[in-house]
């Protein structure tokens, strides 16, 4: 029986690692014509988009809406099938060089169909709500420094912190009532011969992921 032969695209080059002199020149064309209709999501002109939004019919939305969904979904799809299958068996630098810059531009699509900020406020306040329900249903009776009232404070000003996070602004303008929750956030040093040490976390593991090394933490190991 004879053999299939290798696809030419997915045999091992491991001998080459610069682009030029190009081998496959209809590739690279391709990949010179991605690059020649590059675009950003900030330069797309939207001013005249509601105004054509409102001409159309209910069922024009309807199409439109649905189709903008399907994309917004499949980019995803399409970019998880190009850097997870397509970047690792292809083998040929032009098309691998195509591919990177389908992605790039497959992110900048993922960007245009993101939430408006109106919808993005909607969602934070159905959450809002319903979190409030809960917390009037947990605490029927004021306790010591929390109640109702101030805990449906604290769930607004999380939730304008959260919406100041995705680059949205704030809804509730509330003060945060429980100082002693910042707290939460502090570094915390028990001392072990006292008592067993609670941290969630070991000193200084993750410091060097802060960028400064870890020099700015307290060590007990330390060379004086």
């Amino acid at each position: 029986m004879p053999s299939i032969p290798e696809e030419p695209l997915l045999a091992p080059n491991p001998d080459r690692f610069c682009m030029f002199p190009i081998q496959y020149p209809q590739i690279w064309e391709m990949y010179k014509k991605a690059e020649a209709s590059f675009w950003t999501a900030e330069e797309v002109d939207l001013s005249q988009d509601l105004r054509h939004w409102d001409s159309l019919t209910d069922g024009e939305r309807h199409f439109v809406t649905h189709v903008l969904a399907f994309f917004a979904a499949s980019d995803g799809i399409v970019l998880e099938n190009l850097a997870g299958r397509f970047m690792k068996e292809i083998q040929v630098a032009e098309a691998r060089a195509f591919y990177g810059f389908q992605i790039a531009i497959e992110n900048i699509h993922s960007e245009m169909k993101k939430l408006s900020e109106e919808r993005v406020k909607e969602i934070v306040r159905d959450a809002v709500d319903i979190e409030r329900e809960f917390v009037c249903d947990a605490l029927p009776c004021a306790l010591l420094g929390m109640n109702g009232e101030l805990m449906g404070q604290y769930i607004e000003f999380v939730a304008d912190r959260l919406l100041v996070a995705l680059g949205c602004g704030k809804v509730y303008n509330v003060q945060n009532p429980f100082d002693w929750m910042e707290l939460i956030s502090l570094q915390g040093k028990t001392n072990f011969f006292e008592k067993r040490v609670g941290e969630y976390q070991k000193a200084s593991v993750m410091s060097n992921l802060n960028g400064d090394d870890g020099i700015h933490v307290f060590k007990m190991d330390e060379d004086f």
